[in-house]
């Protein structure tokens, strides 16, 4: 073999090391180059005292502070990972096997039957009635027959999910702000006087046939066909949604019609909101604040509470008018689930962000960001390439891209055989 031959391959070869070198580095950090573009501005410049100093050469530290910054990355995985199964051992799911042992066809959902839990899932439940009466955080009910759920305490994000479910009876004494009722039959829901007038007050359904709606001596009866669904796009008729809400004292049904990706109430044609300016204002200031909750859970590294209060600050801002509020959310969300290493639902959240903004250069980096953890180099090259030609000066982007660049370039040797 020619000398230069020899010398041109040792060099390849070290330039390959060098490369693995750099990205075993990246794979450790990708969570943290989101760190500097936080969630909001007044957050950036706390959270860059804790970076990796994105400012300077990405590998110009030593090697004692790499090895310190993968113990601390050990560290916070190991914390997210107990967070996570915190979340999970707050949840309890009932079904009929589950309370076989007791003959009473009616159960108090107290302290003693929780045992701690705060997330109820009713599922496959059959000829039963349930009746809460200690504080939870959200309810489920998920292919339940001849079911009653009585809630006489507390539901702390007042959310409540039906889903596939038939023959169902909702009794609500204490506010739940909303209730959504998909896929189900000859359901029933009945409000308490002063459970269903405030502003934010939905009961959102979708495919839903014989659904009653009860309050305050009111009864609007809900038929998804009867009501007019229809087909739009890619969106079929029994996901076209509807929405039952107190107007001027009257309780009425209206459809939900897309304007890009919001919603608004009332007839296209003629585009009646539900919804008076003060109204629209009150929900913008409890979304404003549910932003503010998330934010201040990001900085104190609780994600997954985080995520908690942007979903509900998204459900709330999605049924008005559009607003600037709504990608900041979804940008916000994406940056929570990189941090959980949920790649596929940050990407989900970064993309609808950048549809509905395309110039919002955080949804661009956090969506590049999460193609580059799925593996996905081309990608996000395209997006971090946008993302710089928004802001050119964006030292993280120009770092993500130079990662995505060269490890597109190793995959494509490997792929040729070199």
């Amino acid at each position: 073999m020619p000398r230069n031959a020899f010398r041109d391959s040792t060099t390849i070869s070290k330039m390959s090391k060098l490369h693995d070198e750099k990205y075993r580095n990246w794979d450790k950090l990708a969570n943290e180059l989101d760190t500097k573009l936080d969630v909001e501005e007044s957050l950036e410049k706390e959270e860059a005292s804790k970076s990796l100093g994105h400012d300077k050469a990405v590998y110009s530290s030593s090697q004692a502070e790499e090895v310190k910054k993968a113990e601390q990355i050990a560290l916070l995985k190991t914390a997210m990972s107990k967070q996570k199964e915190m979340e999970d051992s707050l949840k309890l799911v009932v079904t009929n096997e589950d309370d076989d042992t007791n003959s009473s066809s009616s159960i108090i959902v107290d302290e003693n039957y929780l045992k701690g839990k705060k997330v109820v899932v009713f599922r496959n439940v059959e000829n039963k009635t349930y009746t809460v009466s200690s504080p939870l955080i959200k309810v489920f009910l998920e292919h339940c027959k001849s079911f009653t759920l009585n809630v006489n305490s507390n539901i702390i994000t007042q959310h409540i999910e039906i889903s596939n479910c038939s023959s169902l009876t909702l009794n609500v004494s204490q506010r739940c702000s909303t209730v959504q009722i998909d896929l189900s039959s000859s359901c029933t829901c009945n409000y308490s006087p002063s459970t269903f007038s405030g502003v934010d007050d939905r009961l959102y359904h979708a495919g839903a046939t014989d659904l009653k709606v009860n309050y305050a001596g009111q009864t609007v009866e809900c038929d998804y066909v009867k009501d007019g669904a229809r087909q739009r796009g890619e969106q079929s008729k029994e996901e076209y949604q509807f929405a039952v809400f107190v107007n001027e004292g009257k309780l009425v049904n209206e459809p939900l019609t897309r304007i890009g990706n919001k919603f608004l109430t009332g007839d296209i044609k003629d585009e009646p909101s539900a919804l008076t300016s003060t109204m629209i204002t009150e929900k913008l200031k409890e979304v404003a604040q549910h932003k503010e909750e998330g934010n201040e859970a990001f900085k104190n590294g609780e994600y997954a509470q985080a995520v908690l209060f942007y979903t509900l600050g998204v459900e709330k801002v999605t049924p008005i008018l559009p607003n600037e509020i709504y990608p900041m959310l979804l940008s916000n969300r994406s940056a929570c689930f990189l941090k959980l290493g949920h790649h596929e639902k940050a990407l989900k959240d970064a993309s609808e962000c950048v549809a509905v903004s395309p110039s919002n250069v955080k949804g661009l980096f956090r969506k590049g960001v999460s193609l580059h953890a799925m593996g996905q180099w081309t990608e996000a090259c395209e997006v971090l390439t946008e993302c710089l030609r928004l802001e050119p000066g964006n030292k993280q982007a120009k770092q993500a891209r130079q990662f995505a660049e060269v490890k597109l370039q190793m995959d494509m040797r490997k792929r040729m055989g070199a």
